[in-house]
């Protein structure tokens, strides 16, 4: 609720450094997975933090009983089955949060809340944990802003007094904006609204959300603030009618398509246009220098999301794909403009598209996830299970499930290797093997060749030249969370503290399991 806040106020002070505490965890600490880890980390850049602190974990030592020391926090520790993944998901987070560290943040719309309001009508809340938002939706508006291609800072009074205008955009330090969005507000300063009048002269746009201000805060002086506030603003909805006006405040409608009427009504044209939008998937554009840098998210974790983007540019500048999880970079495919990209994003997967200048580099392949054939890898499976405890068995699946469904299996937490020999008469027809749905971190290996890993999104291998024509094997590697596990240690105080009340969580490779073209 507080990260925009804190974010617009820093970069308003010139600052780039924008820290906040995250991925605190006080009632899943055992259950909270890799891919969980990534889509709340993702959100918090996307709210304008550059750098992330992990907060609220504890050292233990060796002599302490499992789980350990817990306080307050995702199990962040060397006895959690996905410790060494974490690597994975450390070192995207450092390349982004170098990247937006040393780029400015591009933001073309300013928003106001109406804080003296709220304090007037129910007082100050106890952020970041208020009792109440006023107005209700309140901490979502930039969320709907950014999901339609435009960028927003939050502003306050102070910032709309001292700021200048000029050829329609309200210019504070080196933030700039094309309009501003008061949310409800009732009362605003005098000179606030004088100000507001400066900028609609230099054609700047004002909206106003369900009703303009018509009083000023405070009670010294109220008969002749009010006055001149009412003065102000009814000259602004009087002499510039095309620029200024009241929307309708949201009803039913979701907030990403009444944002999108505001954008239609007011020409609010933003930097990046999708063919499709999604209440899941947002977007940042930076700038360094000469490259414009668009960050985009999927925050579903089961969505796939494809839409063409259209980004507002007159350069001969190209797009590149820079990939945070590895630092390699390579040319994005295109199709037609270099302004008209194809986006693929799958569940809680992020791109970094980045325009810059022409080079030699390899391109990067967009999949084709349709499948024209399909082949079914379907059980019995071998499955060696070595429990986080030290212990390990081997069992047989007939079909694939989850842990969570067999009462012999759903206190497992650890590495479960799934082994299957299967046939296939030619292997060029197949190019990917689909994992299907996975509630774990998976490693592929076919006929001893190692396919890679996944911790979060889709479960998709290329299958290269590991396929051979006759029999081959299958090997799949699905690490899970600890959460039932230590739900299942009824005798541990520490344990039953934070997981006895909890649900048992899906774990384990799921499937269905294909082979794909």
């Amino acid at each position: 609720m507080v990260n925009k806040f804190v974010s617009s106020g820093a970069r308003l002070a010139g600052n780039k450094l924008i820290s906040c505490e995250e991925i605190t965890n006080t009632g899943y600490v055992f259950n909270a997975s890799l891919e969980d880890i990534k889509i709340a980390g993702d959100q918090s850049n996307l709210s304008g933090v550059t750098h992330s602190i992990l907060h609220g974990f504890n050292y233990n030592p060796e002599e302490a009983e499992f789980p350990g020391w817990i306080r307050y926090g995702t199990y962040f520790n060397e006895r959690n089955t996905w410790w060494p993944y974490f690597n994975k998901w450390a070192d995207y987070k450092a390349r982004l949060s170098y990247l937006f560290q040393n780029a400015e943040l591009v933001s073309d719309i300013a928003v106001m809340h109406p804080l003296a309001d709220m304090w007037r009508k129910y007082g100050p809340q106890r952020d970041p944990f208020p009792r109440l938002n006023y107005p209700d939706y309140q901490h979502n508006v930039w969320e709907a802003i950014h999901q339609n291609g435009n960028g927003c800072d939050y502003v306050s009074e102070k910032i709309i007094q001292e700021a200048s205008f000029n050829e329609g955009m309200l210019r504070f330090g080196d933030r700039s904006y094309k309009a501003i969005i008061l949310l409800e507000v009732d009362s605003i300063e005098p000179d606030t609204a004088r100000a507001l009048a400066k900028y609609a002269e230099s054609g700047g746009k004002i909206i106003f959300i369900d009703r303009a201000p018509h009083q000023a805060p405070g009670l010294q002086n109220k008969a002749r603030n009010d006055r001149q506030v009412n003065q102000s603003v009814q000259r602004l909805l009087n002499q510039f009618s095309e620029s200024t006006g009241i929307y309708p405040a949201p009803g039913n409608e979701k907030l990403i398509d009444w944002y999108r009427g505001i954008q239609s009504g007011y020409d609010l044209s933003p930097d990046i246009m999708f063919d499709e939008s999604s209440a899941y998937v947002s977007q940042l554009h930076y700038r360094s220098g000469e490259k414009d840098i668009y960050f985009f998210a999927n925050y579903s974790n089961h969505i796939v999301y494809s839409s063409k983007v259209t980004f507002k540019r007159s350069d001969n500048r190209v797009p590149w794909l820079w990939d945070p999880e590895t630092g390699d970079r390579y040319r994005y495919p295109l199709e037609n403009s270099p302004n008209e990209l194809q986006l693929r994003l799958a569940p809680a997967e992020t791109k970094l598209i980045v325009f810059d200048e022409p080079a030699e580099a390899e391109e990067w392949s967009i999949p084709e996830i349709n499948p024209s054939k399909t082949e079914l890898l379907s059980g019995p499976w071998e499955l060696t299970l070595d429990h986080v405890d030290g212990t390990s068995r081997s069992v047989k699946m007939e079909s694939l499930k989850g842990f969570d469904t067999d009462p012999d299996l759903q206190s497992f937490a650890g590495a479960a290797i799934y082994k299957k020999k299967f046939e296939v008469h030619d292997p060029e027809q197949f190019t990917f093997l689909d994992l299907g749905t996975v509630k774990g971190i998976s490693e592929v290996s076919i006929n001893g060749n190692t396919r890679g890993s996944h911790w979060y999104g889709q479960h998709l291998y290329e299958t290269g030249n590991s396929l051979e024509p006759g029999e081959n094997e299958i090997t799949i590697k699905v690490t899970t969370v600890l959460g039932n596990y230590v739900k299942s240690l009824t005798d541990n105080e520490v344990a039953q503290r934070w997981t006895g009340g909890q649900e048992l969580n899906k774990t384990g490779l799921i499937g269905p399991v294909k082979l794909i073209r």
